[in-house]
C-alpha cells in the first residue's frame, strides 16, 4: 500500500484536481523579501508550485512516484483532510480491483 500511496499523491501532484489555493493572512508576515500586512489574500497557483524544478528537482514534469520519499518526512497531517480521504478512497478502489 506505501507504493500505491506514493503513486496517488504524485499522480494528485502533476494533475490537481484544484488549480488554486487561497489564504488570508491572520496577522503582518514576511514572506522572504516581502511584507504582507494582516488580512491579505494571498493566491498560489498549484500547478506551477508542483512543477517547480526547484523544488522538485529538473524532472519537476516527469511522472515519479519515489518522489513522495522525499515528503515523507512532512507526516500525513500535512495532507488536508479531503485529499487525505481521496487518497484513502482511492487506495481502497484499486486494492479491491
Amino acid at each position: 500500500m506505501k507504493v500505491l500511496k506514493m503513486v496517488i499523491q504524485e499522480v494528485l501532484r502533476l494533475y490537481s484536481g484544484v488549480a488554486i489555493l487561497t489564504r488570508h493572512t491572520l496577522k503582518d508576515v514576511q514572506l522572504g523579501d516581502v511584507s504582507v500586512p494582516e488580512g491579505v489574500g494571498i493566491w498560489v497557483w498549484l500547478p506551477a508550485l508542483h512543477q517547480d524544478s526547484e523544488f522538485w528537482g529538473p524532472d519537476a514534469a516527469k511522472f515519479n512516484p519515489e518522489r513522495g520519499l522525499l515528503i515523507v518526512f512532512l507526516g500525513p497531517a500535512t495532507l488536508p483532510v479531503p485529499t487525505s480521504r481521496l487518497v484513502l478512497e482511492t487506495e481502497l478502489v484499486l486494492a479491491r480491483a
